[in-house]
Order: structure tokens, then sequence, then C-alpha cells
């Protein structure tokens, strides 16, 4: 497509963009309840079930679940979801759209349909655990990336403006060939203004973006980030785990925080805050502190452990298959709406008035945890451990459906409500 009918076919109407730029069509291979997942050996399904896959296309799929919920509670108007994707040919692409907009009424203006085939990712489900194969992904061709970049420019209306209609951008995942590693960057220069929220969620382009947000106009941000990814991304050896299922240690979380910022060498407030998810063990949140000392080779901070509830003992023993495909992206989506929700109004008034993605029973359940946690509205980083709790919620829910990401919010809310009280470890 033209820049100049990418620019014409856009309009300034979205309040949350996420940004998937690899995509694919998911199968999934679901085993037997008693079928354990043994390498070597030949697994029967019981069951195969397609859907989209890819972590912004997951991320838009778990907020279109906190749409629908809103849609049926509230009668006030709600926020538009847009996904900046490349969805490739074939018949695997038409499928992933017509999914998208079918099943999740998710906006497809900042869509771009490359030459090149839409990949294809399988998941196999045990009774223990689940395993995820994945195909190479086409090559993007630079007329279809600027047709991206005029999109987003033309829809979201931020950069040079002071002001962007982008409320939240999220940034998820790899991209494919031909996307050089400035892309995230880029996209983030177009949308983003001083009143957008940012999330990442990747570990490409990470040098670039972190650079634009140094000297960016952004209202926070907050890297969300597997511990092992980050130990990997960080140089940092695991001294106690062998796998990702494994638990990963506060030390090892502190080394590689660490590391991070002293690899990267982050600017001065380019992210705010770190939301460390590490599966079904502890996640943490590490606030990024605004300290004066130009010479320290990296940031100080302080860190909370959050609450992950364990979903087989809250099953009565009964036998239970858990899908933790797309989990993460859905704490990413859960996180993003409540951060979004918690920092839009400044009091009960404001809360009525606001738009956001979550429903007045959701509001009023964040209400009751803070209150229950003690901590204090408006307070940033109270704001921030609240929404990462109700994203780690969305989470451990979305494990107990087939379908990536999906959850129901009814799970969600019952699940934070069992949750702990953050803890402190500085």
């Amino acid at each position: 497509m033209p820049v100049s009918e990418a620019l014409s076919s856009a309009t300034k109407s979205s309040k949350v963009v996420v940004v998937g730029l690899n995509a694919a069509l998911q199968k999934r291979f679901v085993l037997s309840p008693s079928a354990k997942l043994v390498p070597g050996s030949v697994h029967r399904a019981d069951h195969m079930e397609e859907g989209v896959g890819g972590k912004g296309q997951d991320v838009a799929i778990s907020l279109s679940c906190l749409v629908s919920d809103k849609r049926k509670m509230d009668d006030d108007e709600e926020m538009d979801i847009a996904l900046a994707q490349f969805i490739g040919a074939g018949a695997e692409g038409e499928q992933v759209l017509s999914l998208l907009r079918t099943n999740f009424c998710l906006d497809d203006a900042l869509t771009v349909r490359p030459e090149a085939k839409l990949r294809t990712c399988t998941t196999i489900v045990g009774s223990d655990c689940s395993t995820e194969l994945v195909e190479p992904s086409g090559s993007i061709q630079q007329d279809e990336l600027d047709s991206l970049m005029a999109k987003v420019h033309a829809k979201c209306g931020g950069g040079d403006n002071d002001a962007s209609v982008v409320d939240a951008l999220c940034i998820m995942g790899s991209m494919p060939p031909g996307c050089p590693s400035e892309t995230y960057a880029d996209i983030y220069s177009r949308a983003a203004a001083d009143n957008t929220l940012v999330l990442i969620d990747s570990v490409v382009g990470v040098q670039p973006l972190l650079q634009s947000l140094s000297t960016g106009k952004k209202k926070g941000a907050v890297l969300k980030i597997n511990a092992s990814e980050l130990c990997r991304l960080a140089n940092v050896e695991q001294e106690e785990s062998t796998s990702e299922a494994d638990k990963t240690s506060e030390k090892d979380i502190r080394k590689a925080v660490t590391s991070f910022f002293q690899t990267f060498k982050v600017g001065k407030g380019a992210l705010d805050y770190m939301a460390i998810t590490d599966g079904r063990h502890p996640a943490h949140l590490v606030e990024i502190l605004k300290d004066d000392n130009e010479d320290a080779s990296s940031p100080s901070f302080q860190m909370l452990k959050m609450d992950v509830i364990d979903l087989l003992s809250t099953n009565d023993n009964e036998p239970i298959t858990l899908y933790p495909i797309g989990a993460g992206d859905t704490v990413a989506a859960g996180t993003l709406a409540a951060w979004q929700c918690l920092s839009s109004f400044q009091g009960e008034q404001d809360q009525k008035q606001s738009r956001n993605l979550l429903s007045r029973k959701v509001q009023d359940l964040l209400a009751t945890k803070r209150k229950a946690w003690g901590l204090t509205a408006n307070i940033e980083n109270d704001d921030m451990a609240l929404a990462f709790a109700f994203g780690l919620a969305c989470g451990s829910a979305s494990c107990l459906q087939e379908e990536n990401s999906v959850f129901d919010v009814e799970d969600a809310m019952g699940l934070l409500g069992k949750m702990g009280k953050p803890q402190s470890l500085s």
C-alpha cells in the first residue's frame, strides 16, 4: 500500500495500540488429561484446535476479554484497541485476520498484509507441561514497513505533538526478518506523547528503544520480562536453574537487573519499572529510583515480591490440565489495562468519567484490594504494584482456558482476591 493511501485510510481514534509484528496461526494439539509429554515418544492428540498466535495478538485478545466484560456490565463509552501488525499472505493469514475481526472485534486499521506467508506455531499440551514449535517468519519488505509506519503516524498523532490519542502503547515480542533493530523505537516516536503509558515485553531492538524512551515523550514506561529472559539478556548465569520452568533466585534477579542497566547503558528516565515474571513462581516488581548520581554505573532500585496463586493446589486435588502458552502476554495486558485505569483519575468523580478497559466491578475490587494492602491512591509505585498484581491474576486465569490468552474476568478477580500483599525486599 502506498504511503499516501495509508495516511488517508487511518483515522485518529484509537486509545490502546498493541504492536505485534510477528503474528502466527496457532495450532494446539491437546493430549488426554492423563497423558504426560515425553520427549521421543509418539503422542496422540485427544483433540486439536486452531486460533491466533503471536505475543502482540495475545495481548490484544486478552484486552478484548476485559472489554467484553466491561460491555456486559457498563453503559459508558469503551476504549478502542488497535493492533499494529503484519498479517502474512495465504490461507493462514486470512484465517487469523478473520478470527481477530469476528471473535475479538479488534481494529485492523494498523494492519499491513505483506507478501510473505504467515507462520504457524504448534503447541503440544500434556497433563504435566506444554511445549511449542515455532515456524520461521517470512521477510518484510521496505515498502511494507513504510506502510505500517505511515499508518501508525496517521492513526496515533504522537511524535512531535503534545498529546497523542494513544493512552497506552504495548510493544510485544520479536520482529520478523526485514525489520531493523530501530523499528520499535520508530513506532514509539510516532505513537507516544506526554500522556502515553508504555509497556515493553520484548528482548529485540532493546537498545534503540531504551535510548528513545530516555529522551522521548511518555507518561511512564515499564519493561515486563520473564526472569530467565532477563538473565540471558543481562548475561547473568542462573546459579540454581536448569530450565525456564525452574525458580530464579532473588540473588540472580538482583544481579540481572543491575547487569541489564550496565549492559544497555539505560539513560535516566527511560524506564520507571521492571515487571519480572517467573512462571508459577513469585514475580518481582522493580521500581527504578530517580536519583541524581550521574556517576553511578546503574540506577538504584527497590524491589517487591509478588504473589502468584498455585492453581494446582486450589483445585481440591482433582486432575487439571493447565494451558500456560500466552499467559505471560495476558499478564502484560492485565497490567497495562489496570495501570492505565489507576493512573487516569484522581478521585471518584474522575473515575466515573475516565475511559478505560476495566468494568466498574473490577475497579471496585482494585479499590478494595488497595485498602486491604494499605496502598495509597495516586501514588505511582502503589498504582503499579496493584496493576501488576491484577496482571498476574489475569495471567493465571488464562491458564485455565485452552485458547491462548483468553480468560474469564471473574476467574481473574477471584485469584486477585486470594493474593497476599506485595513484600518489600529492599
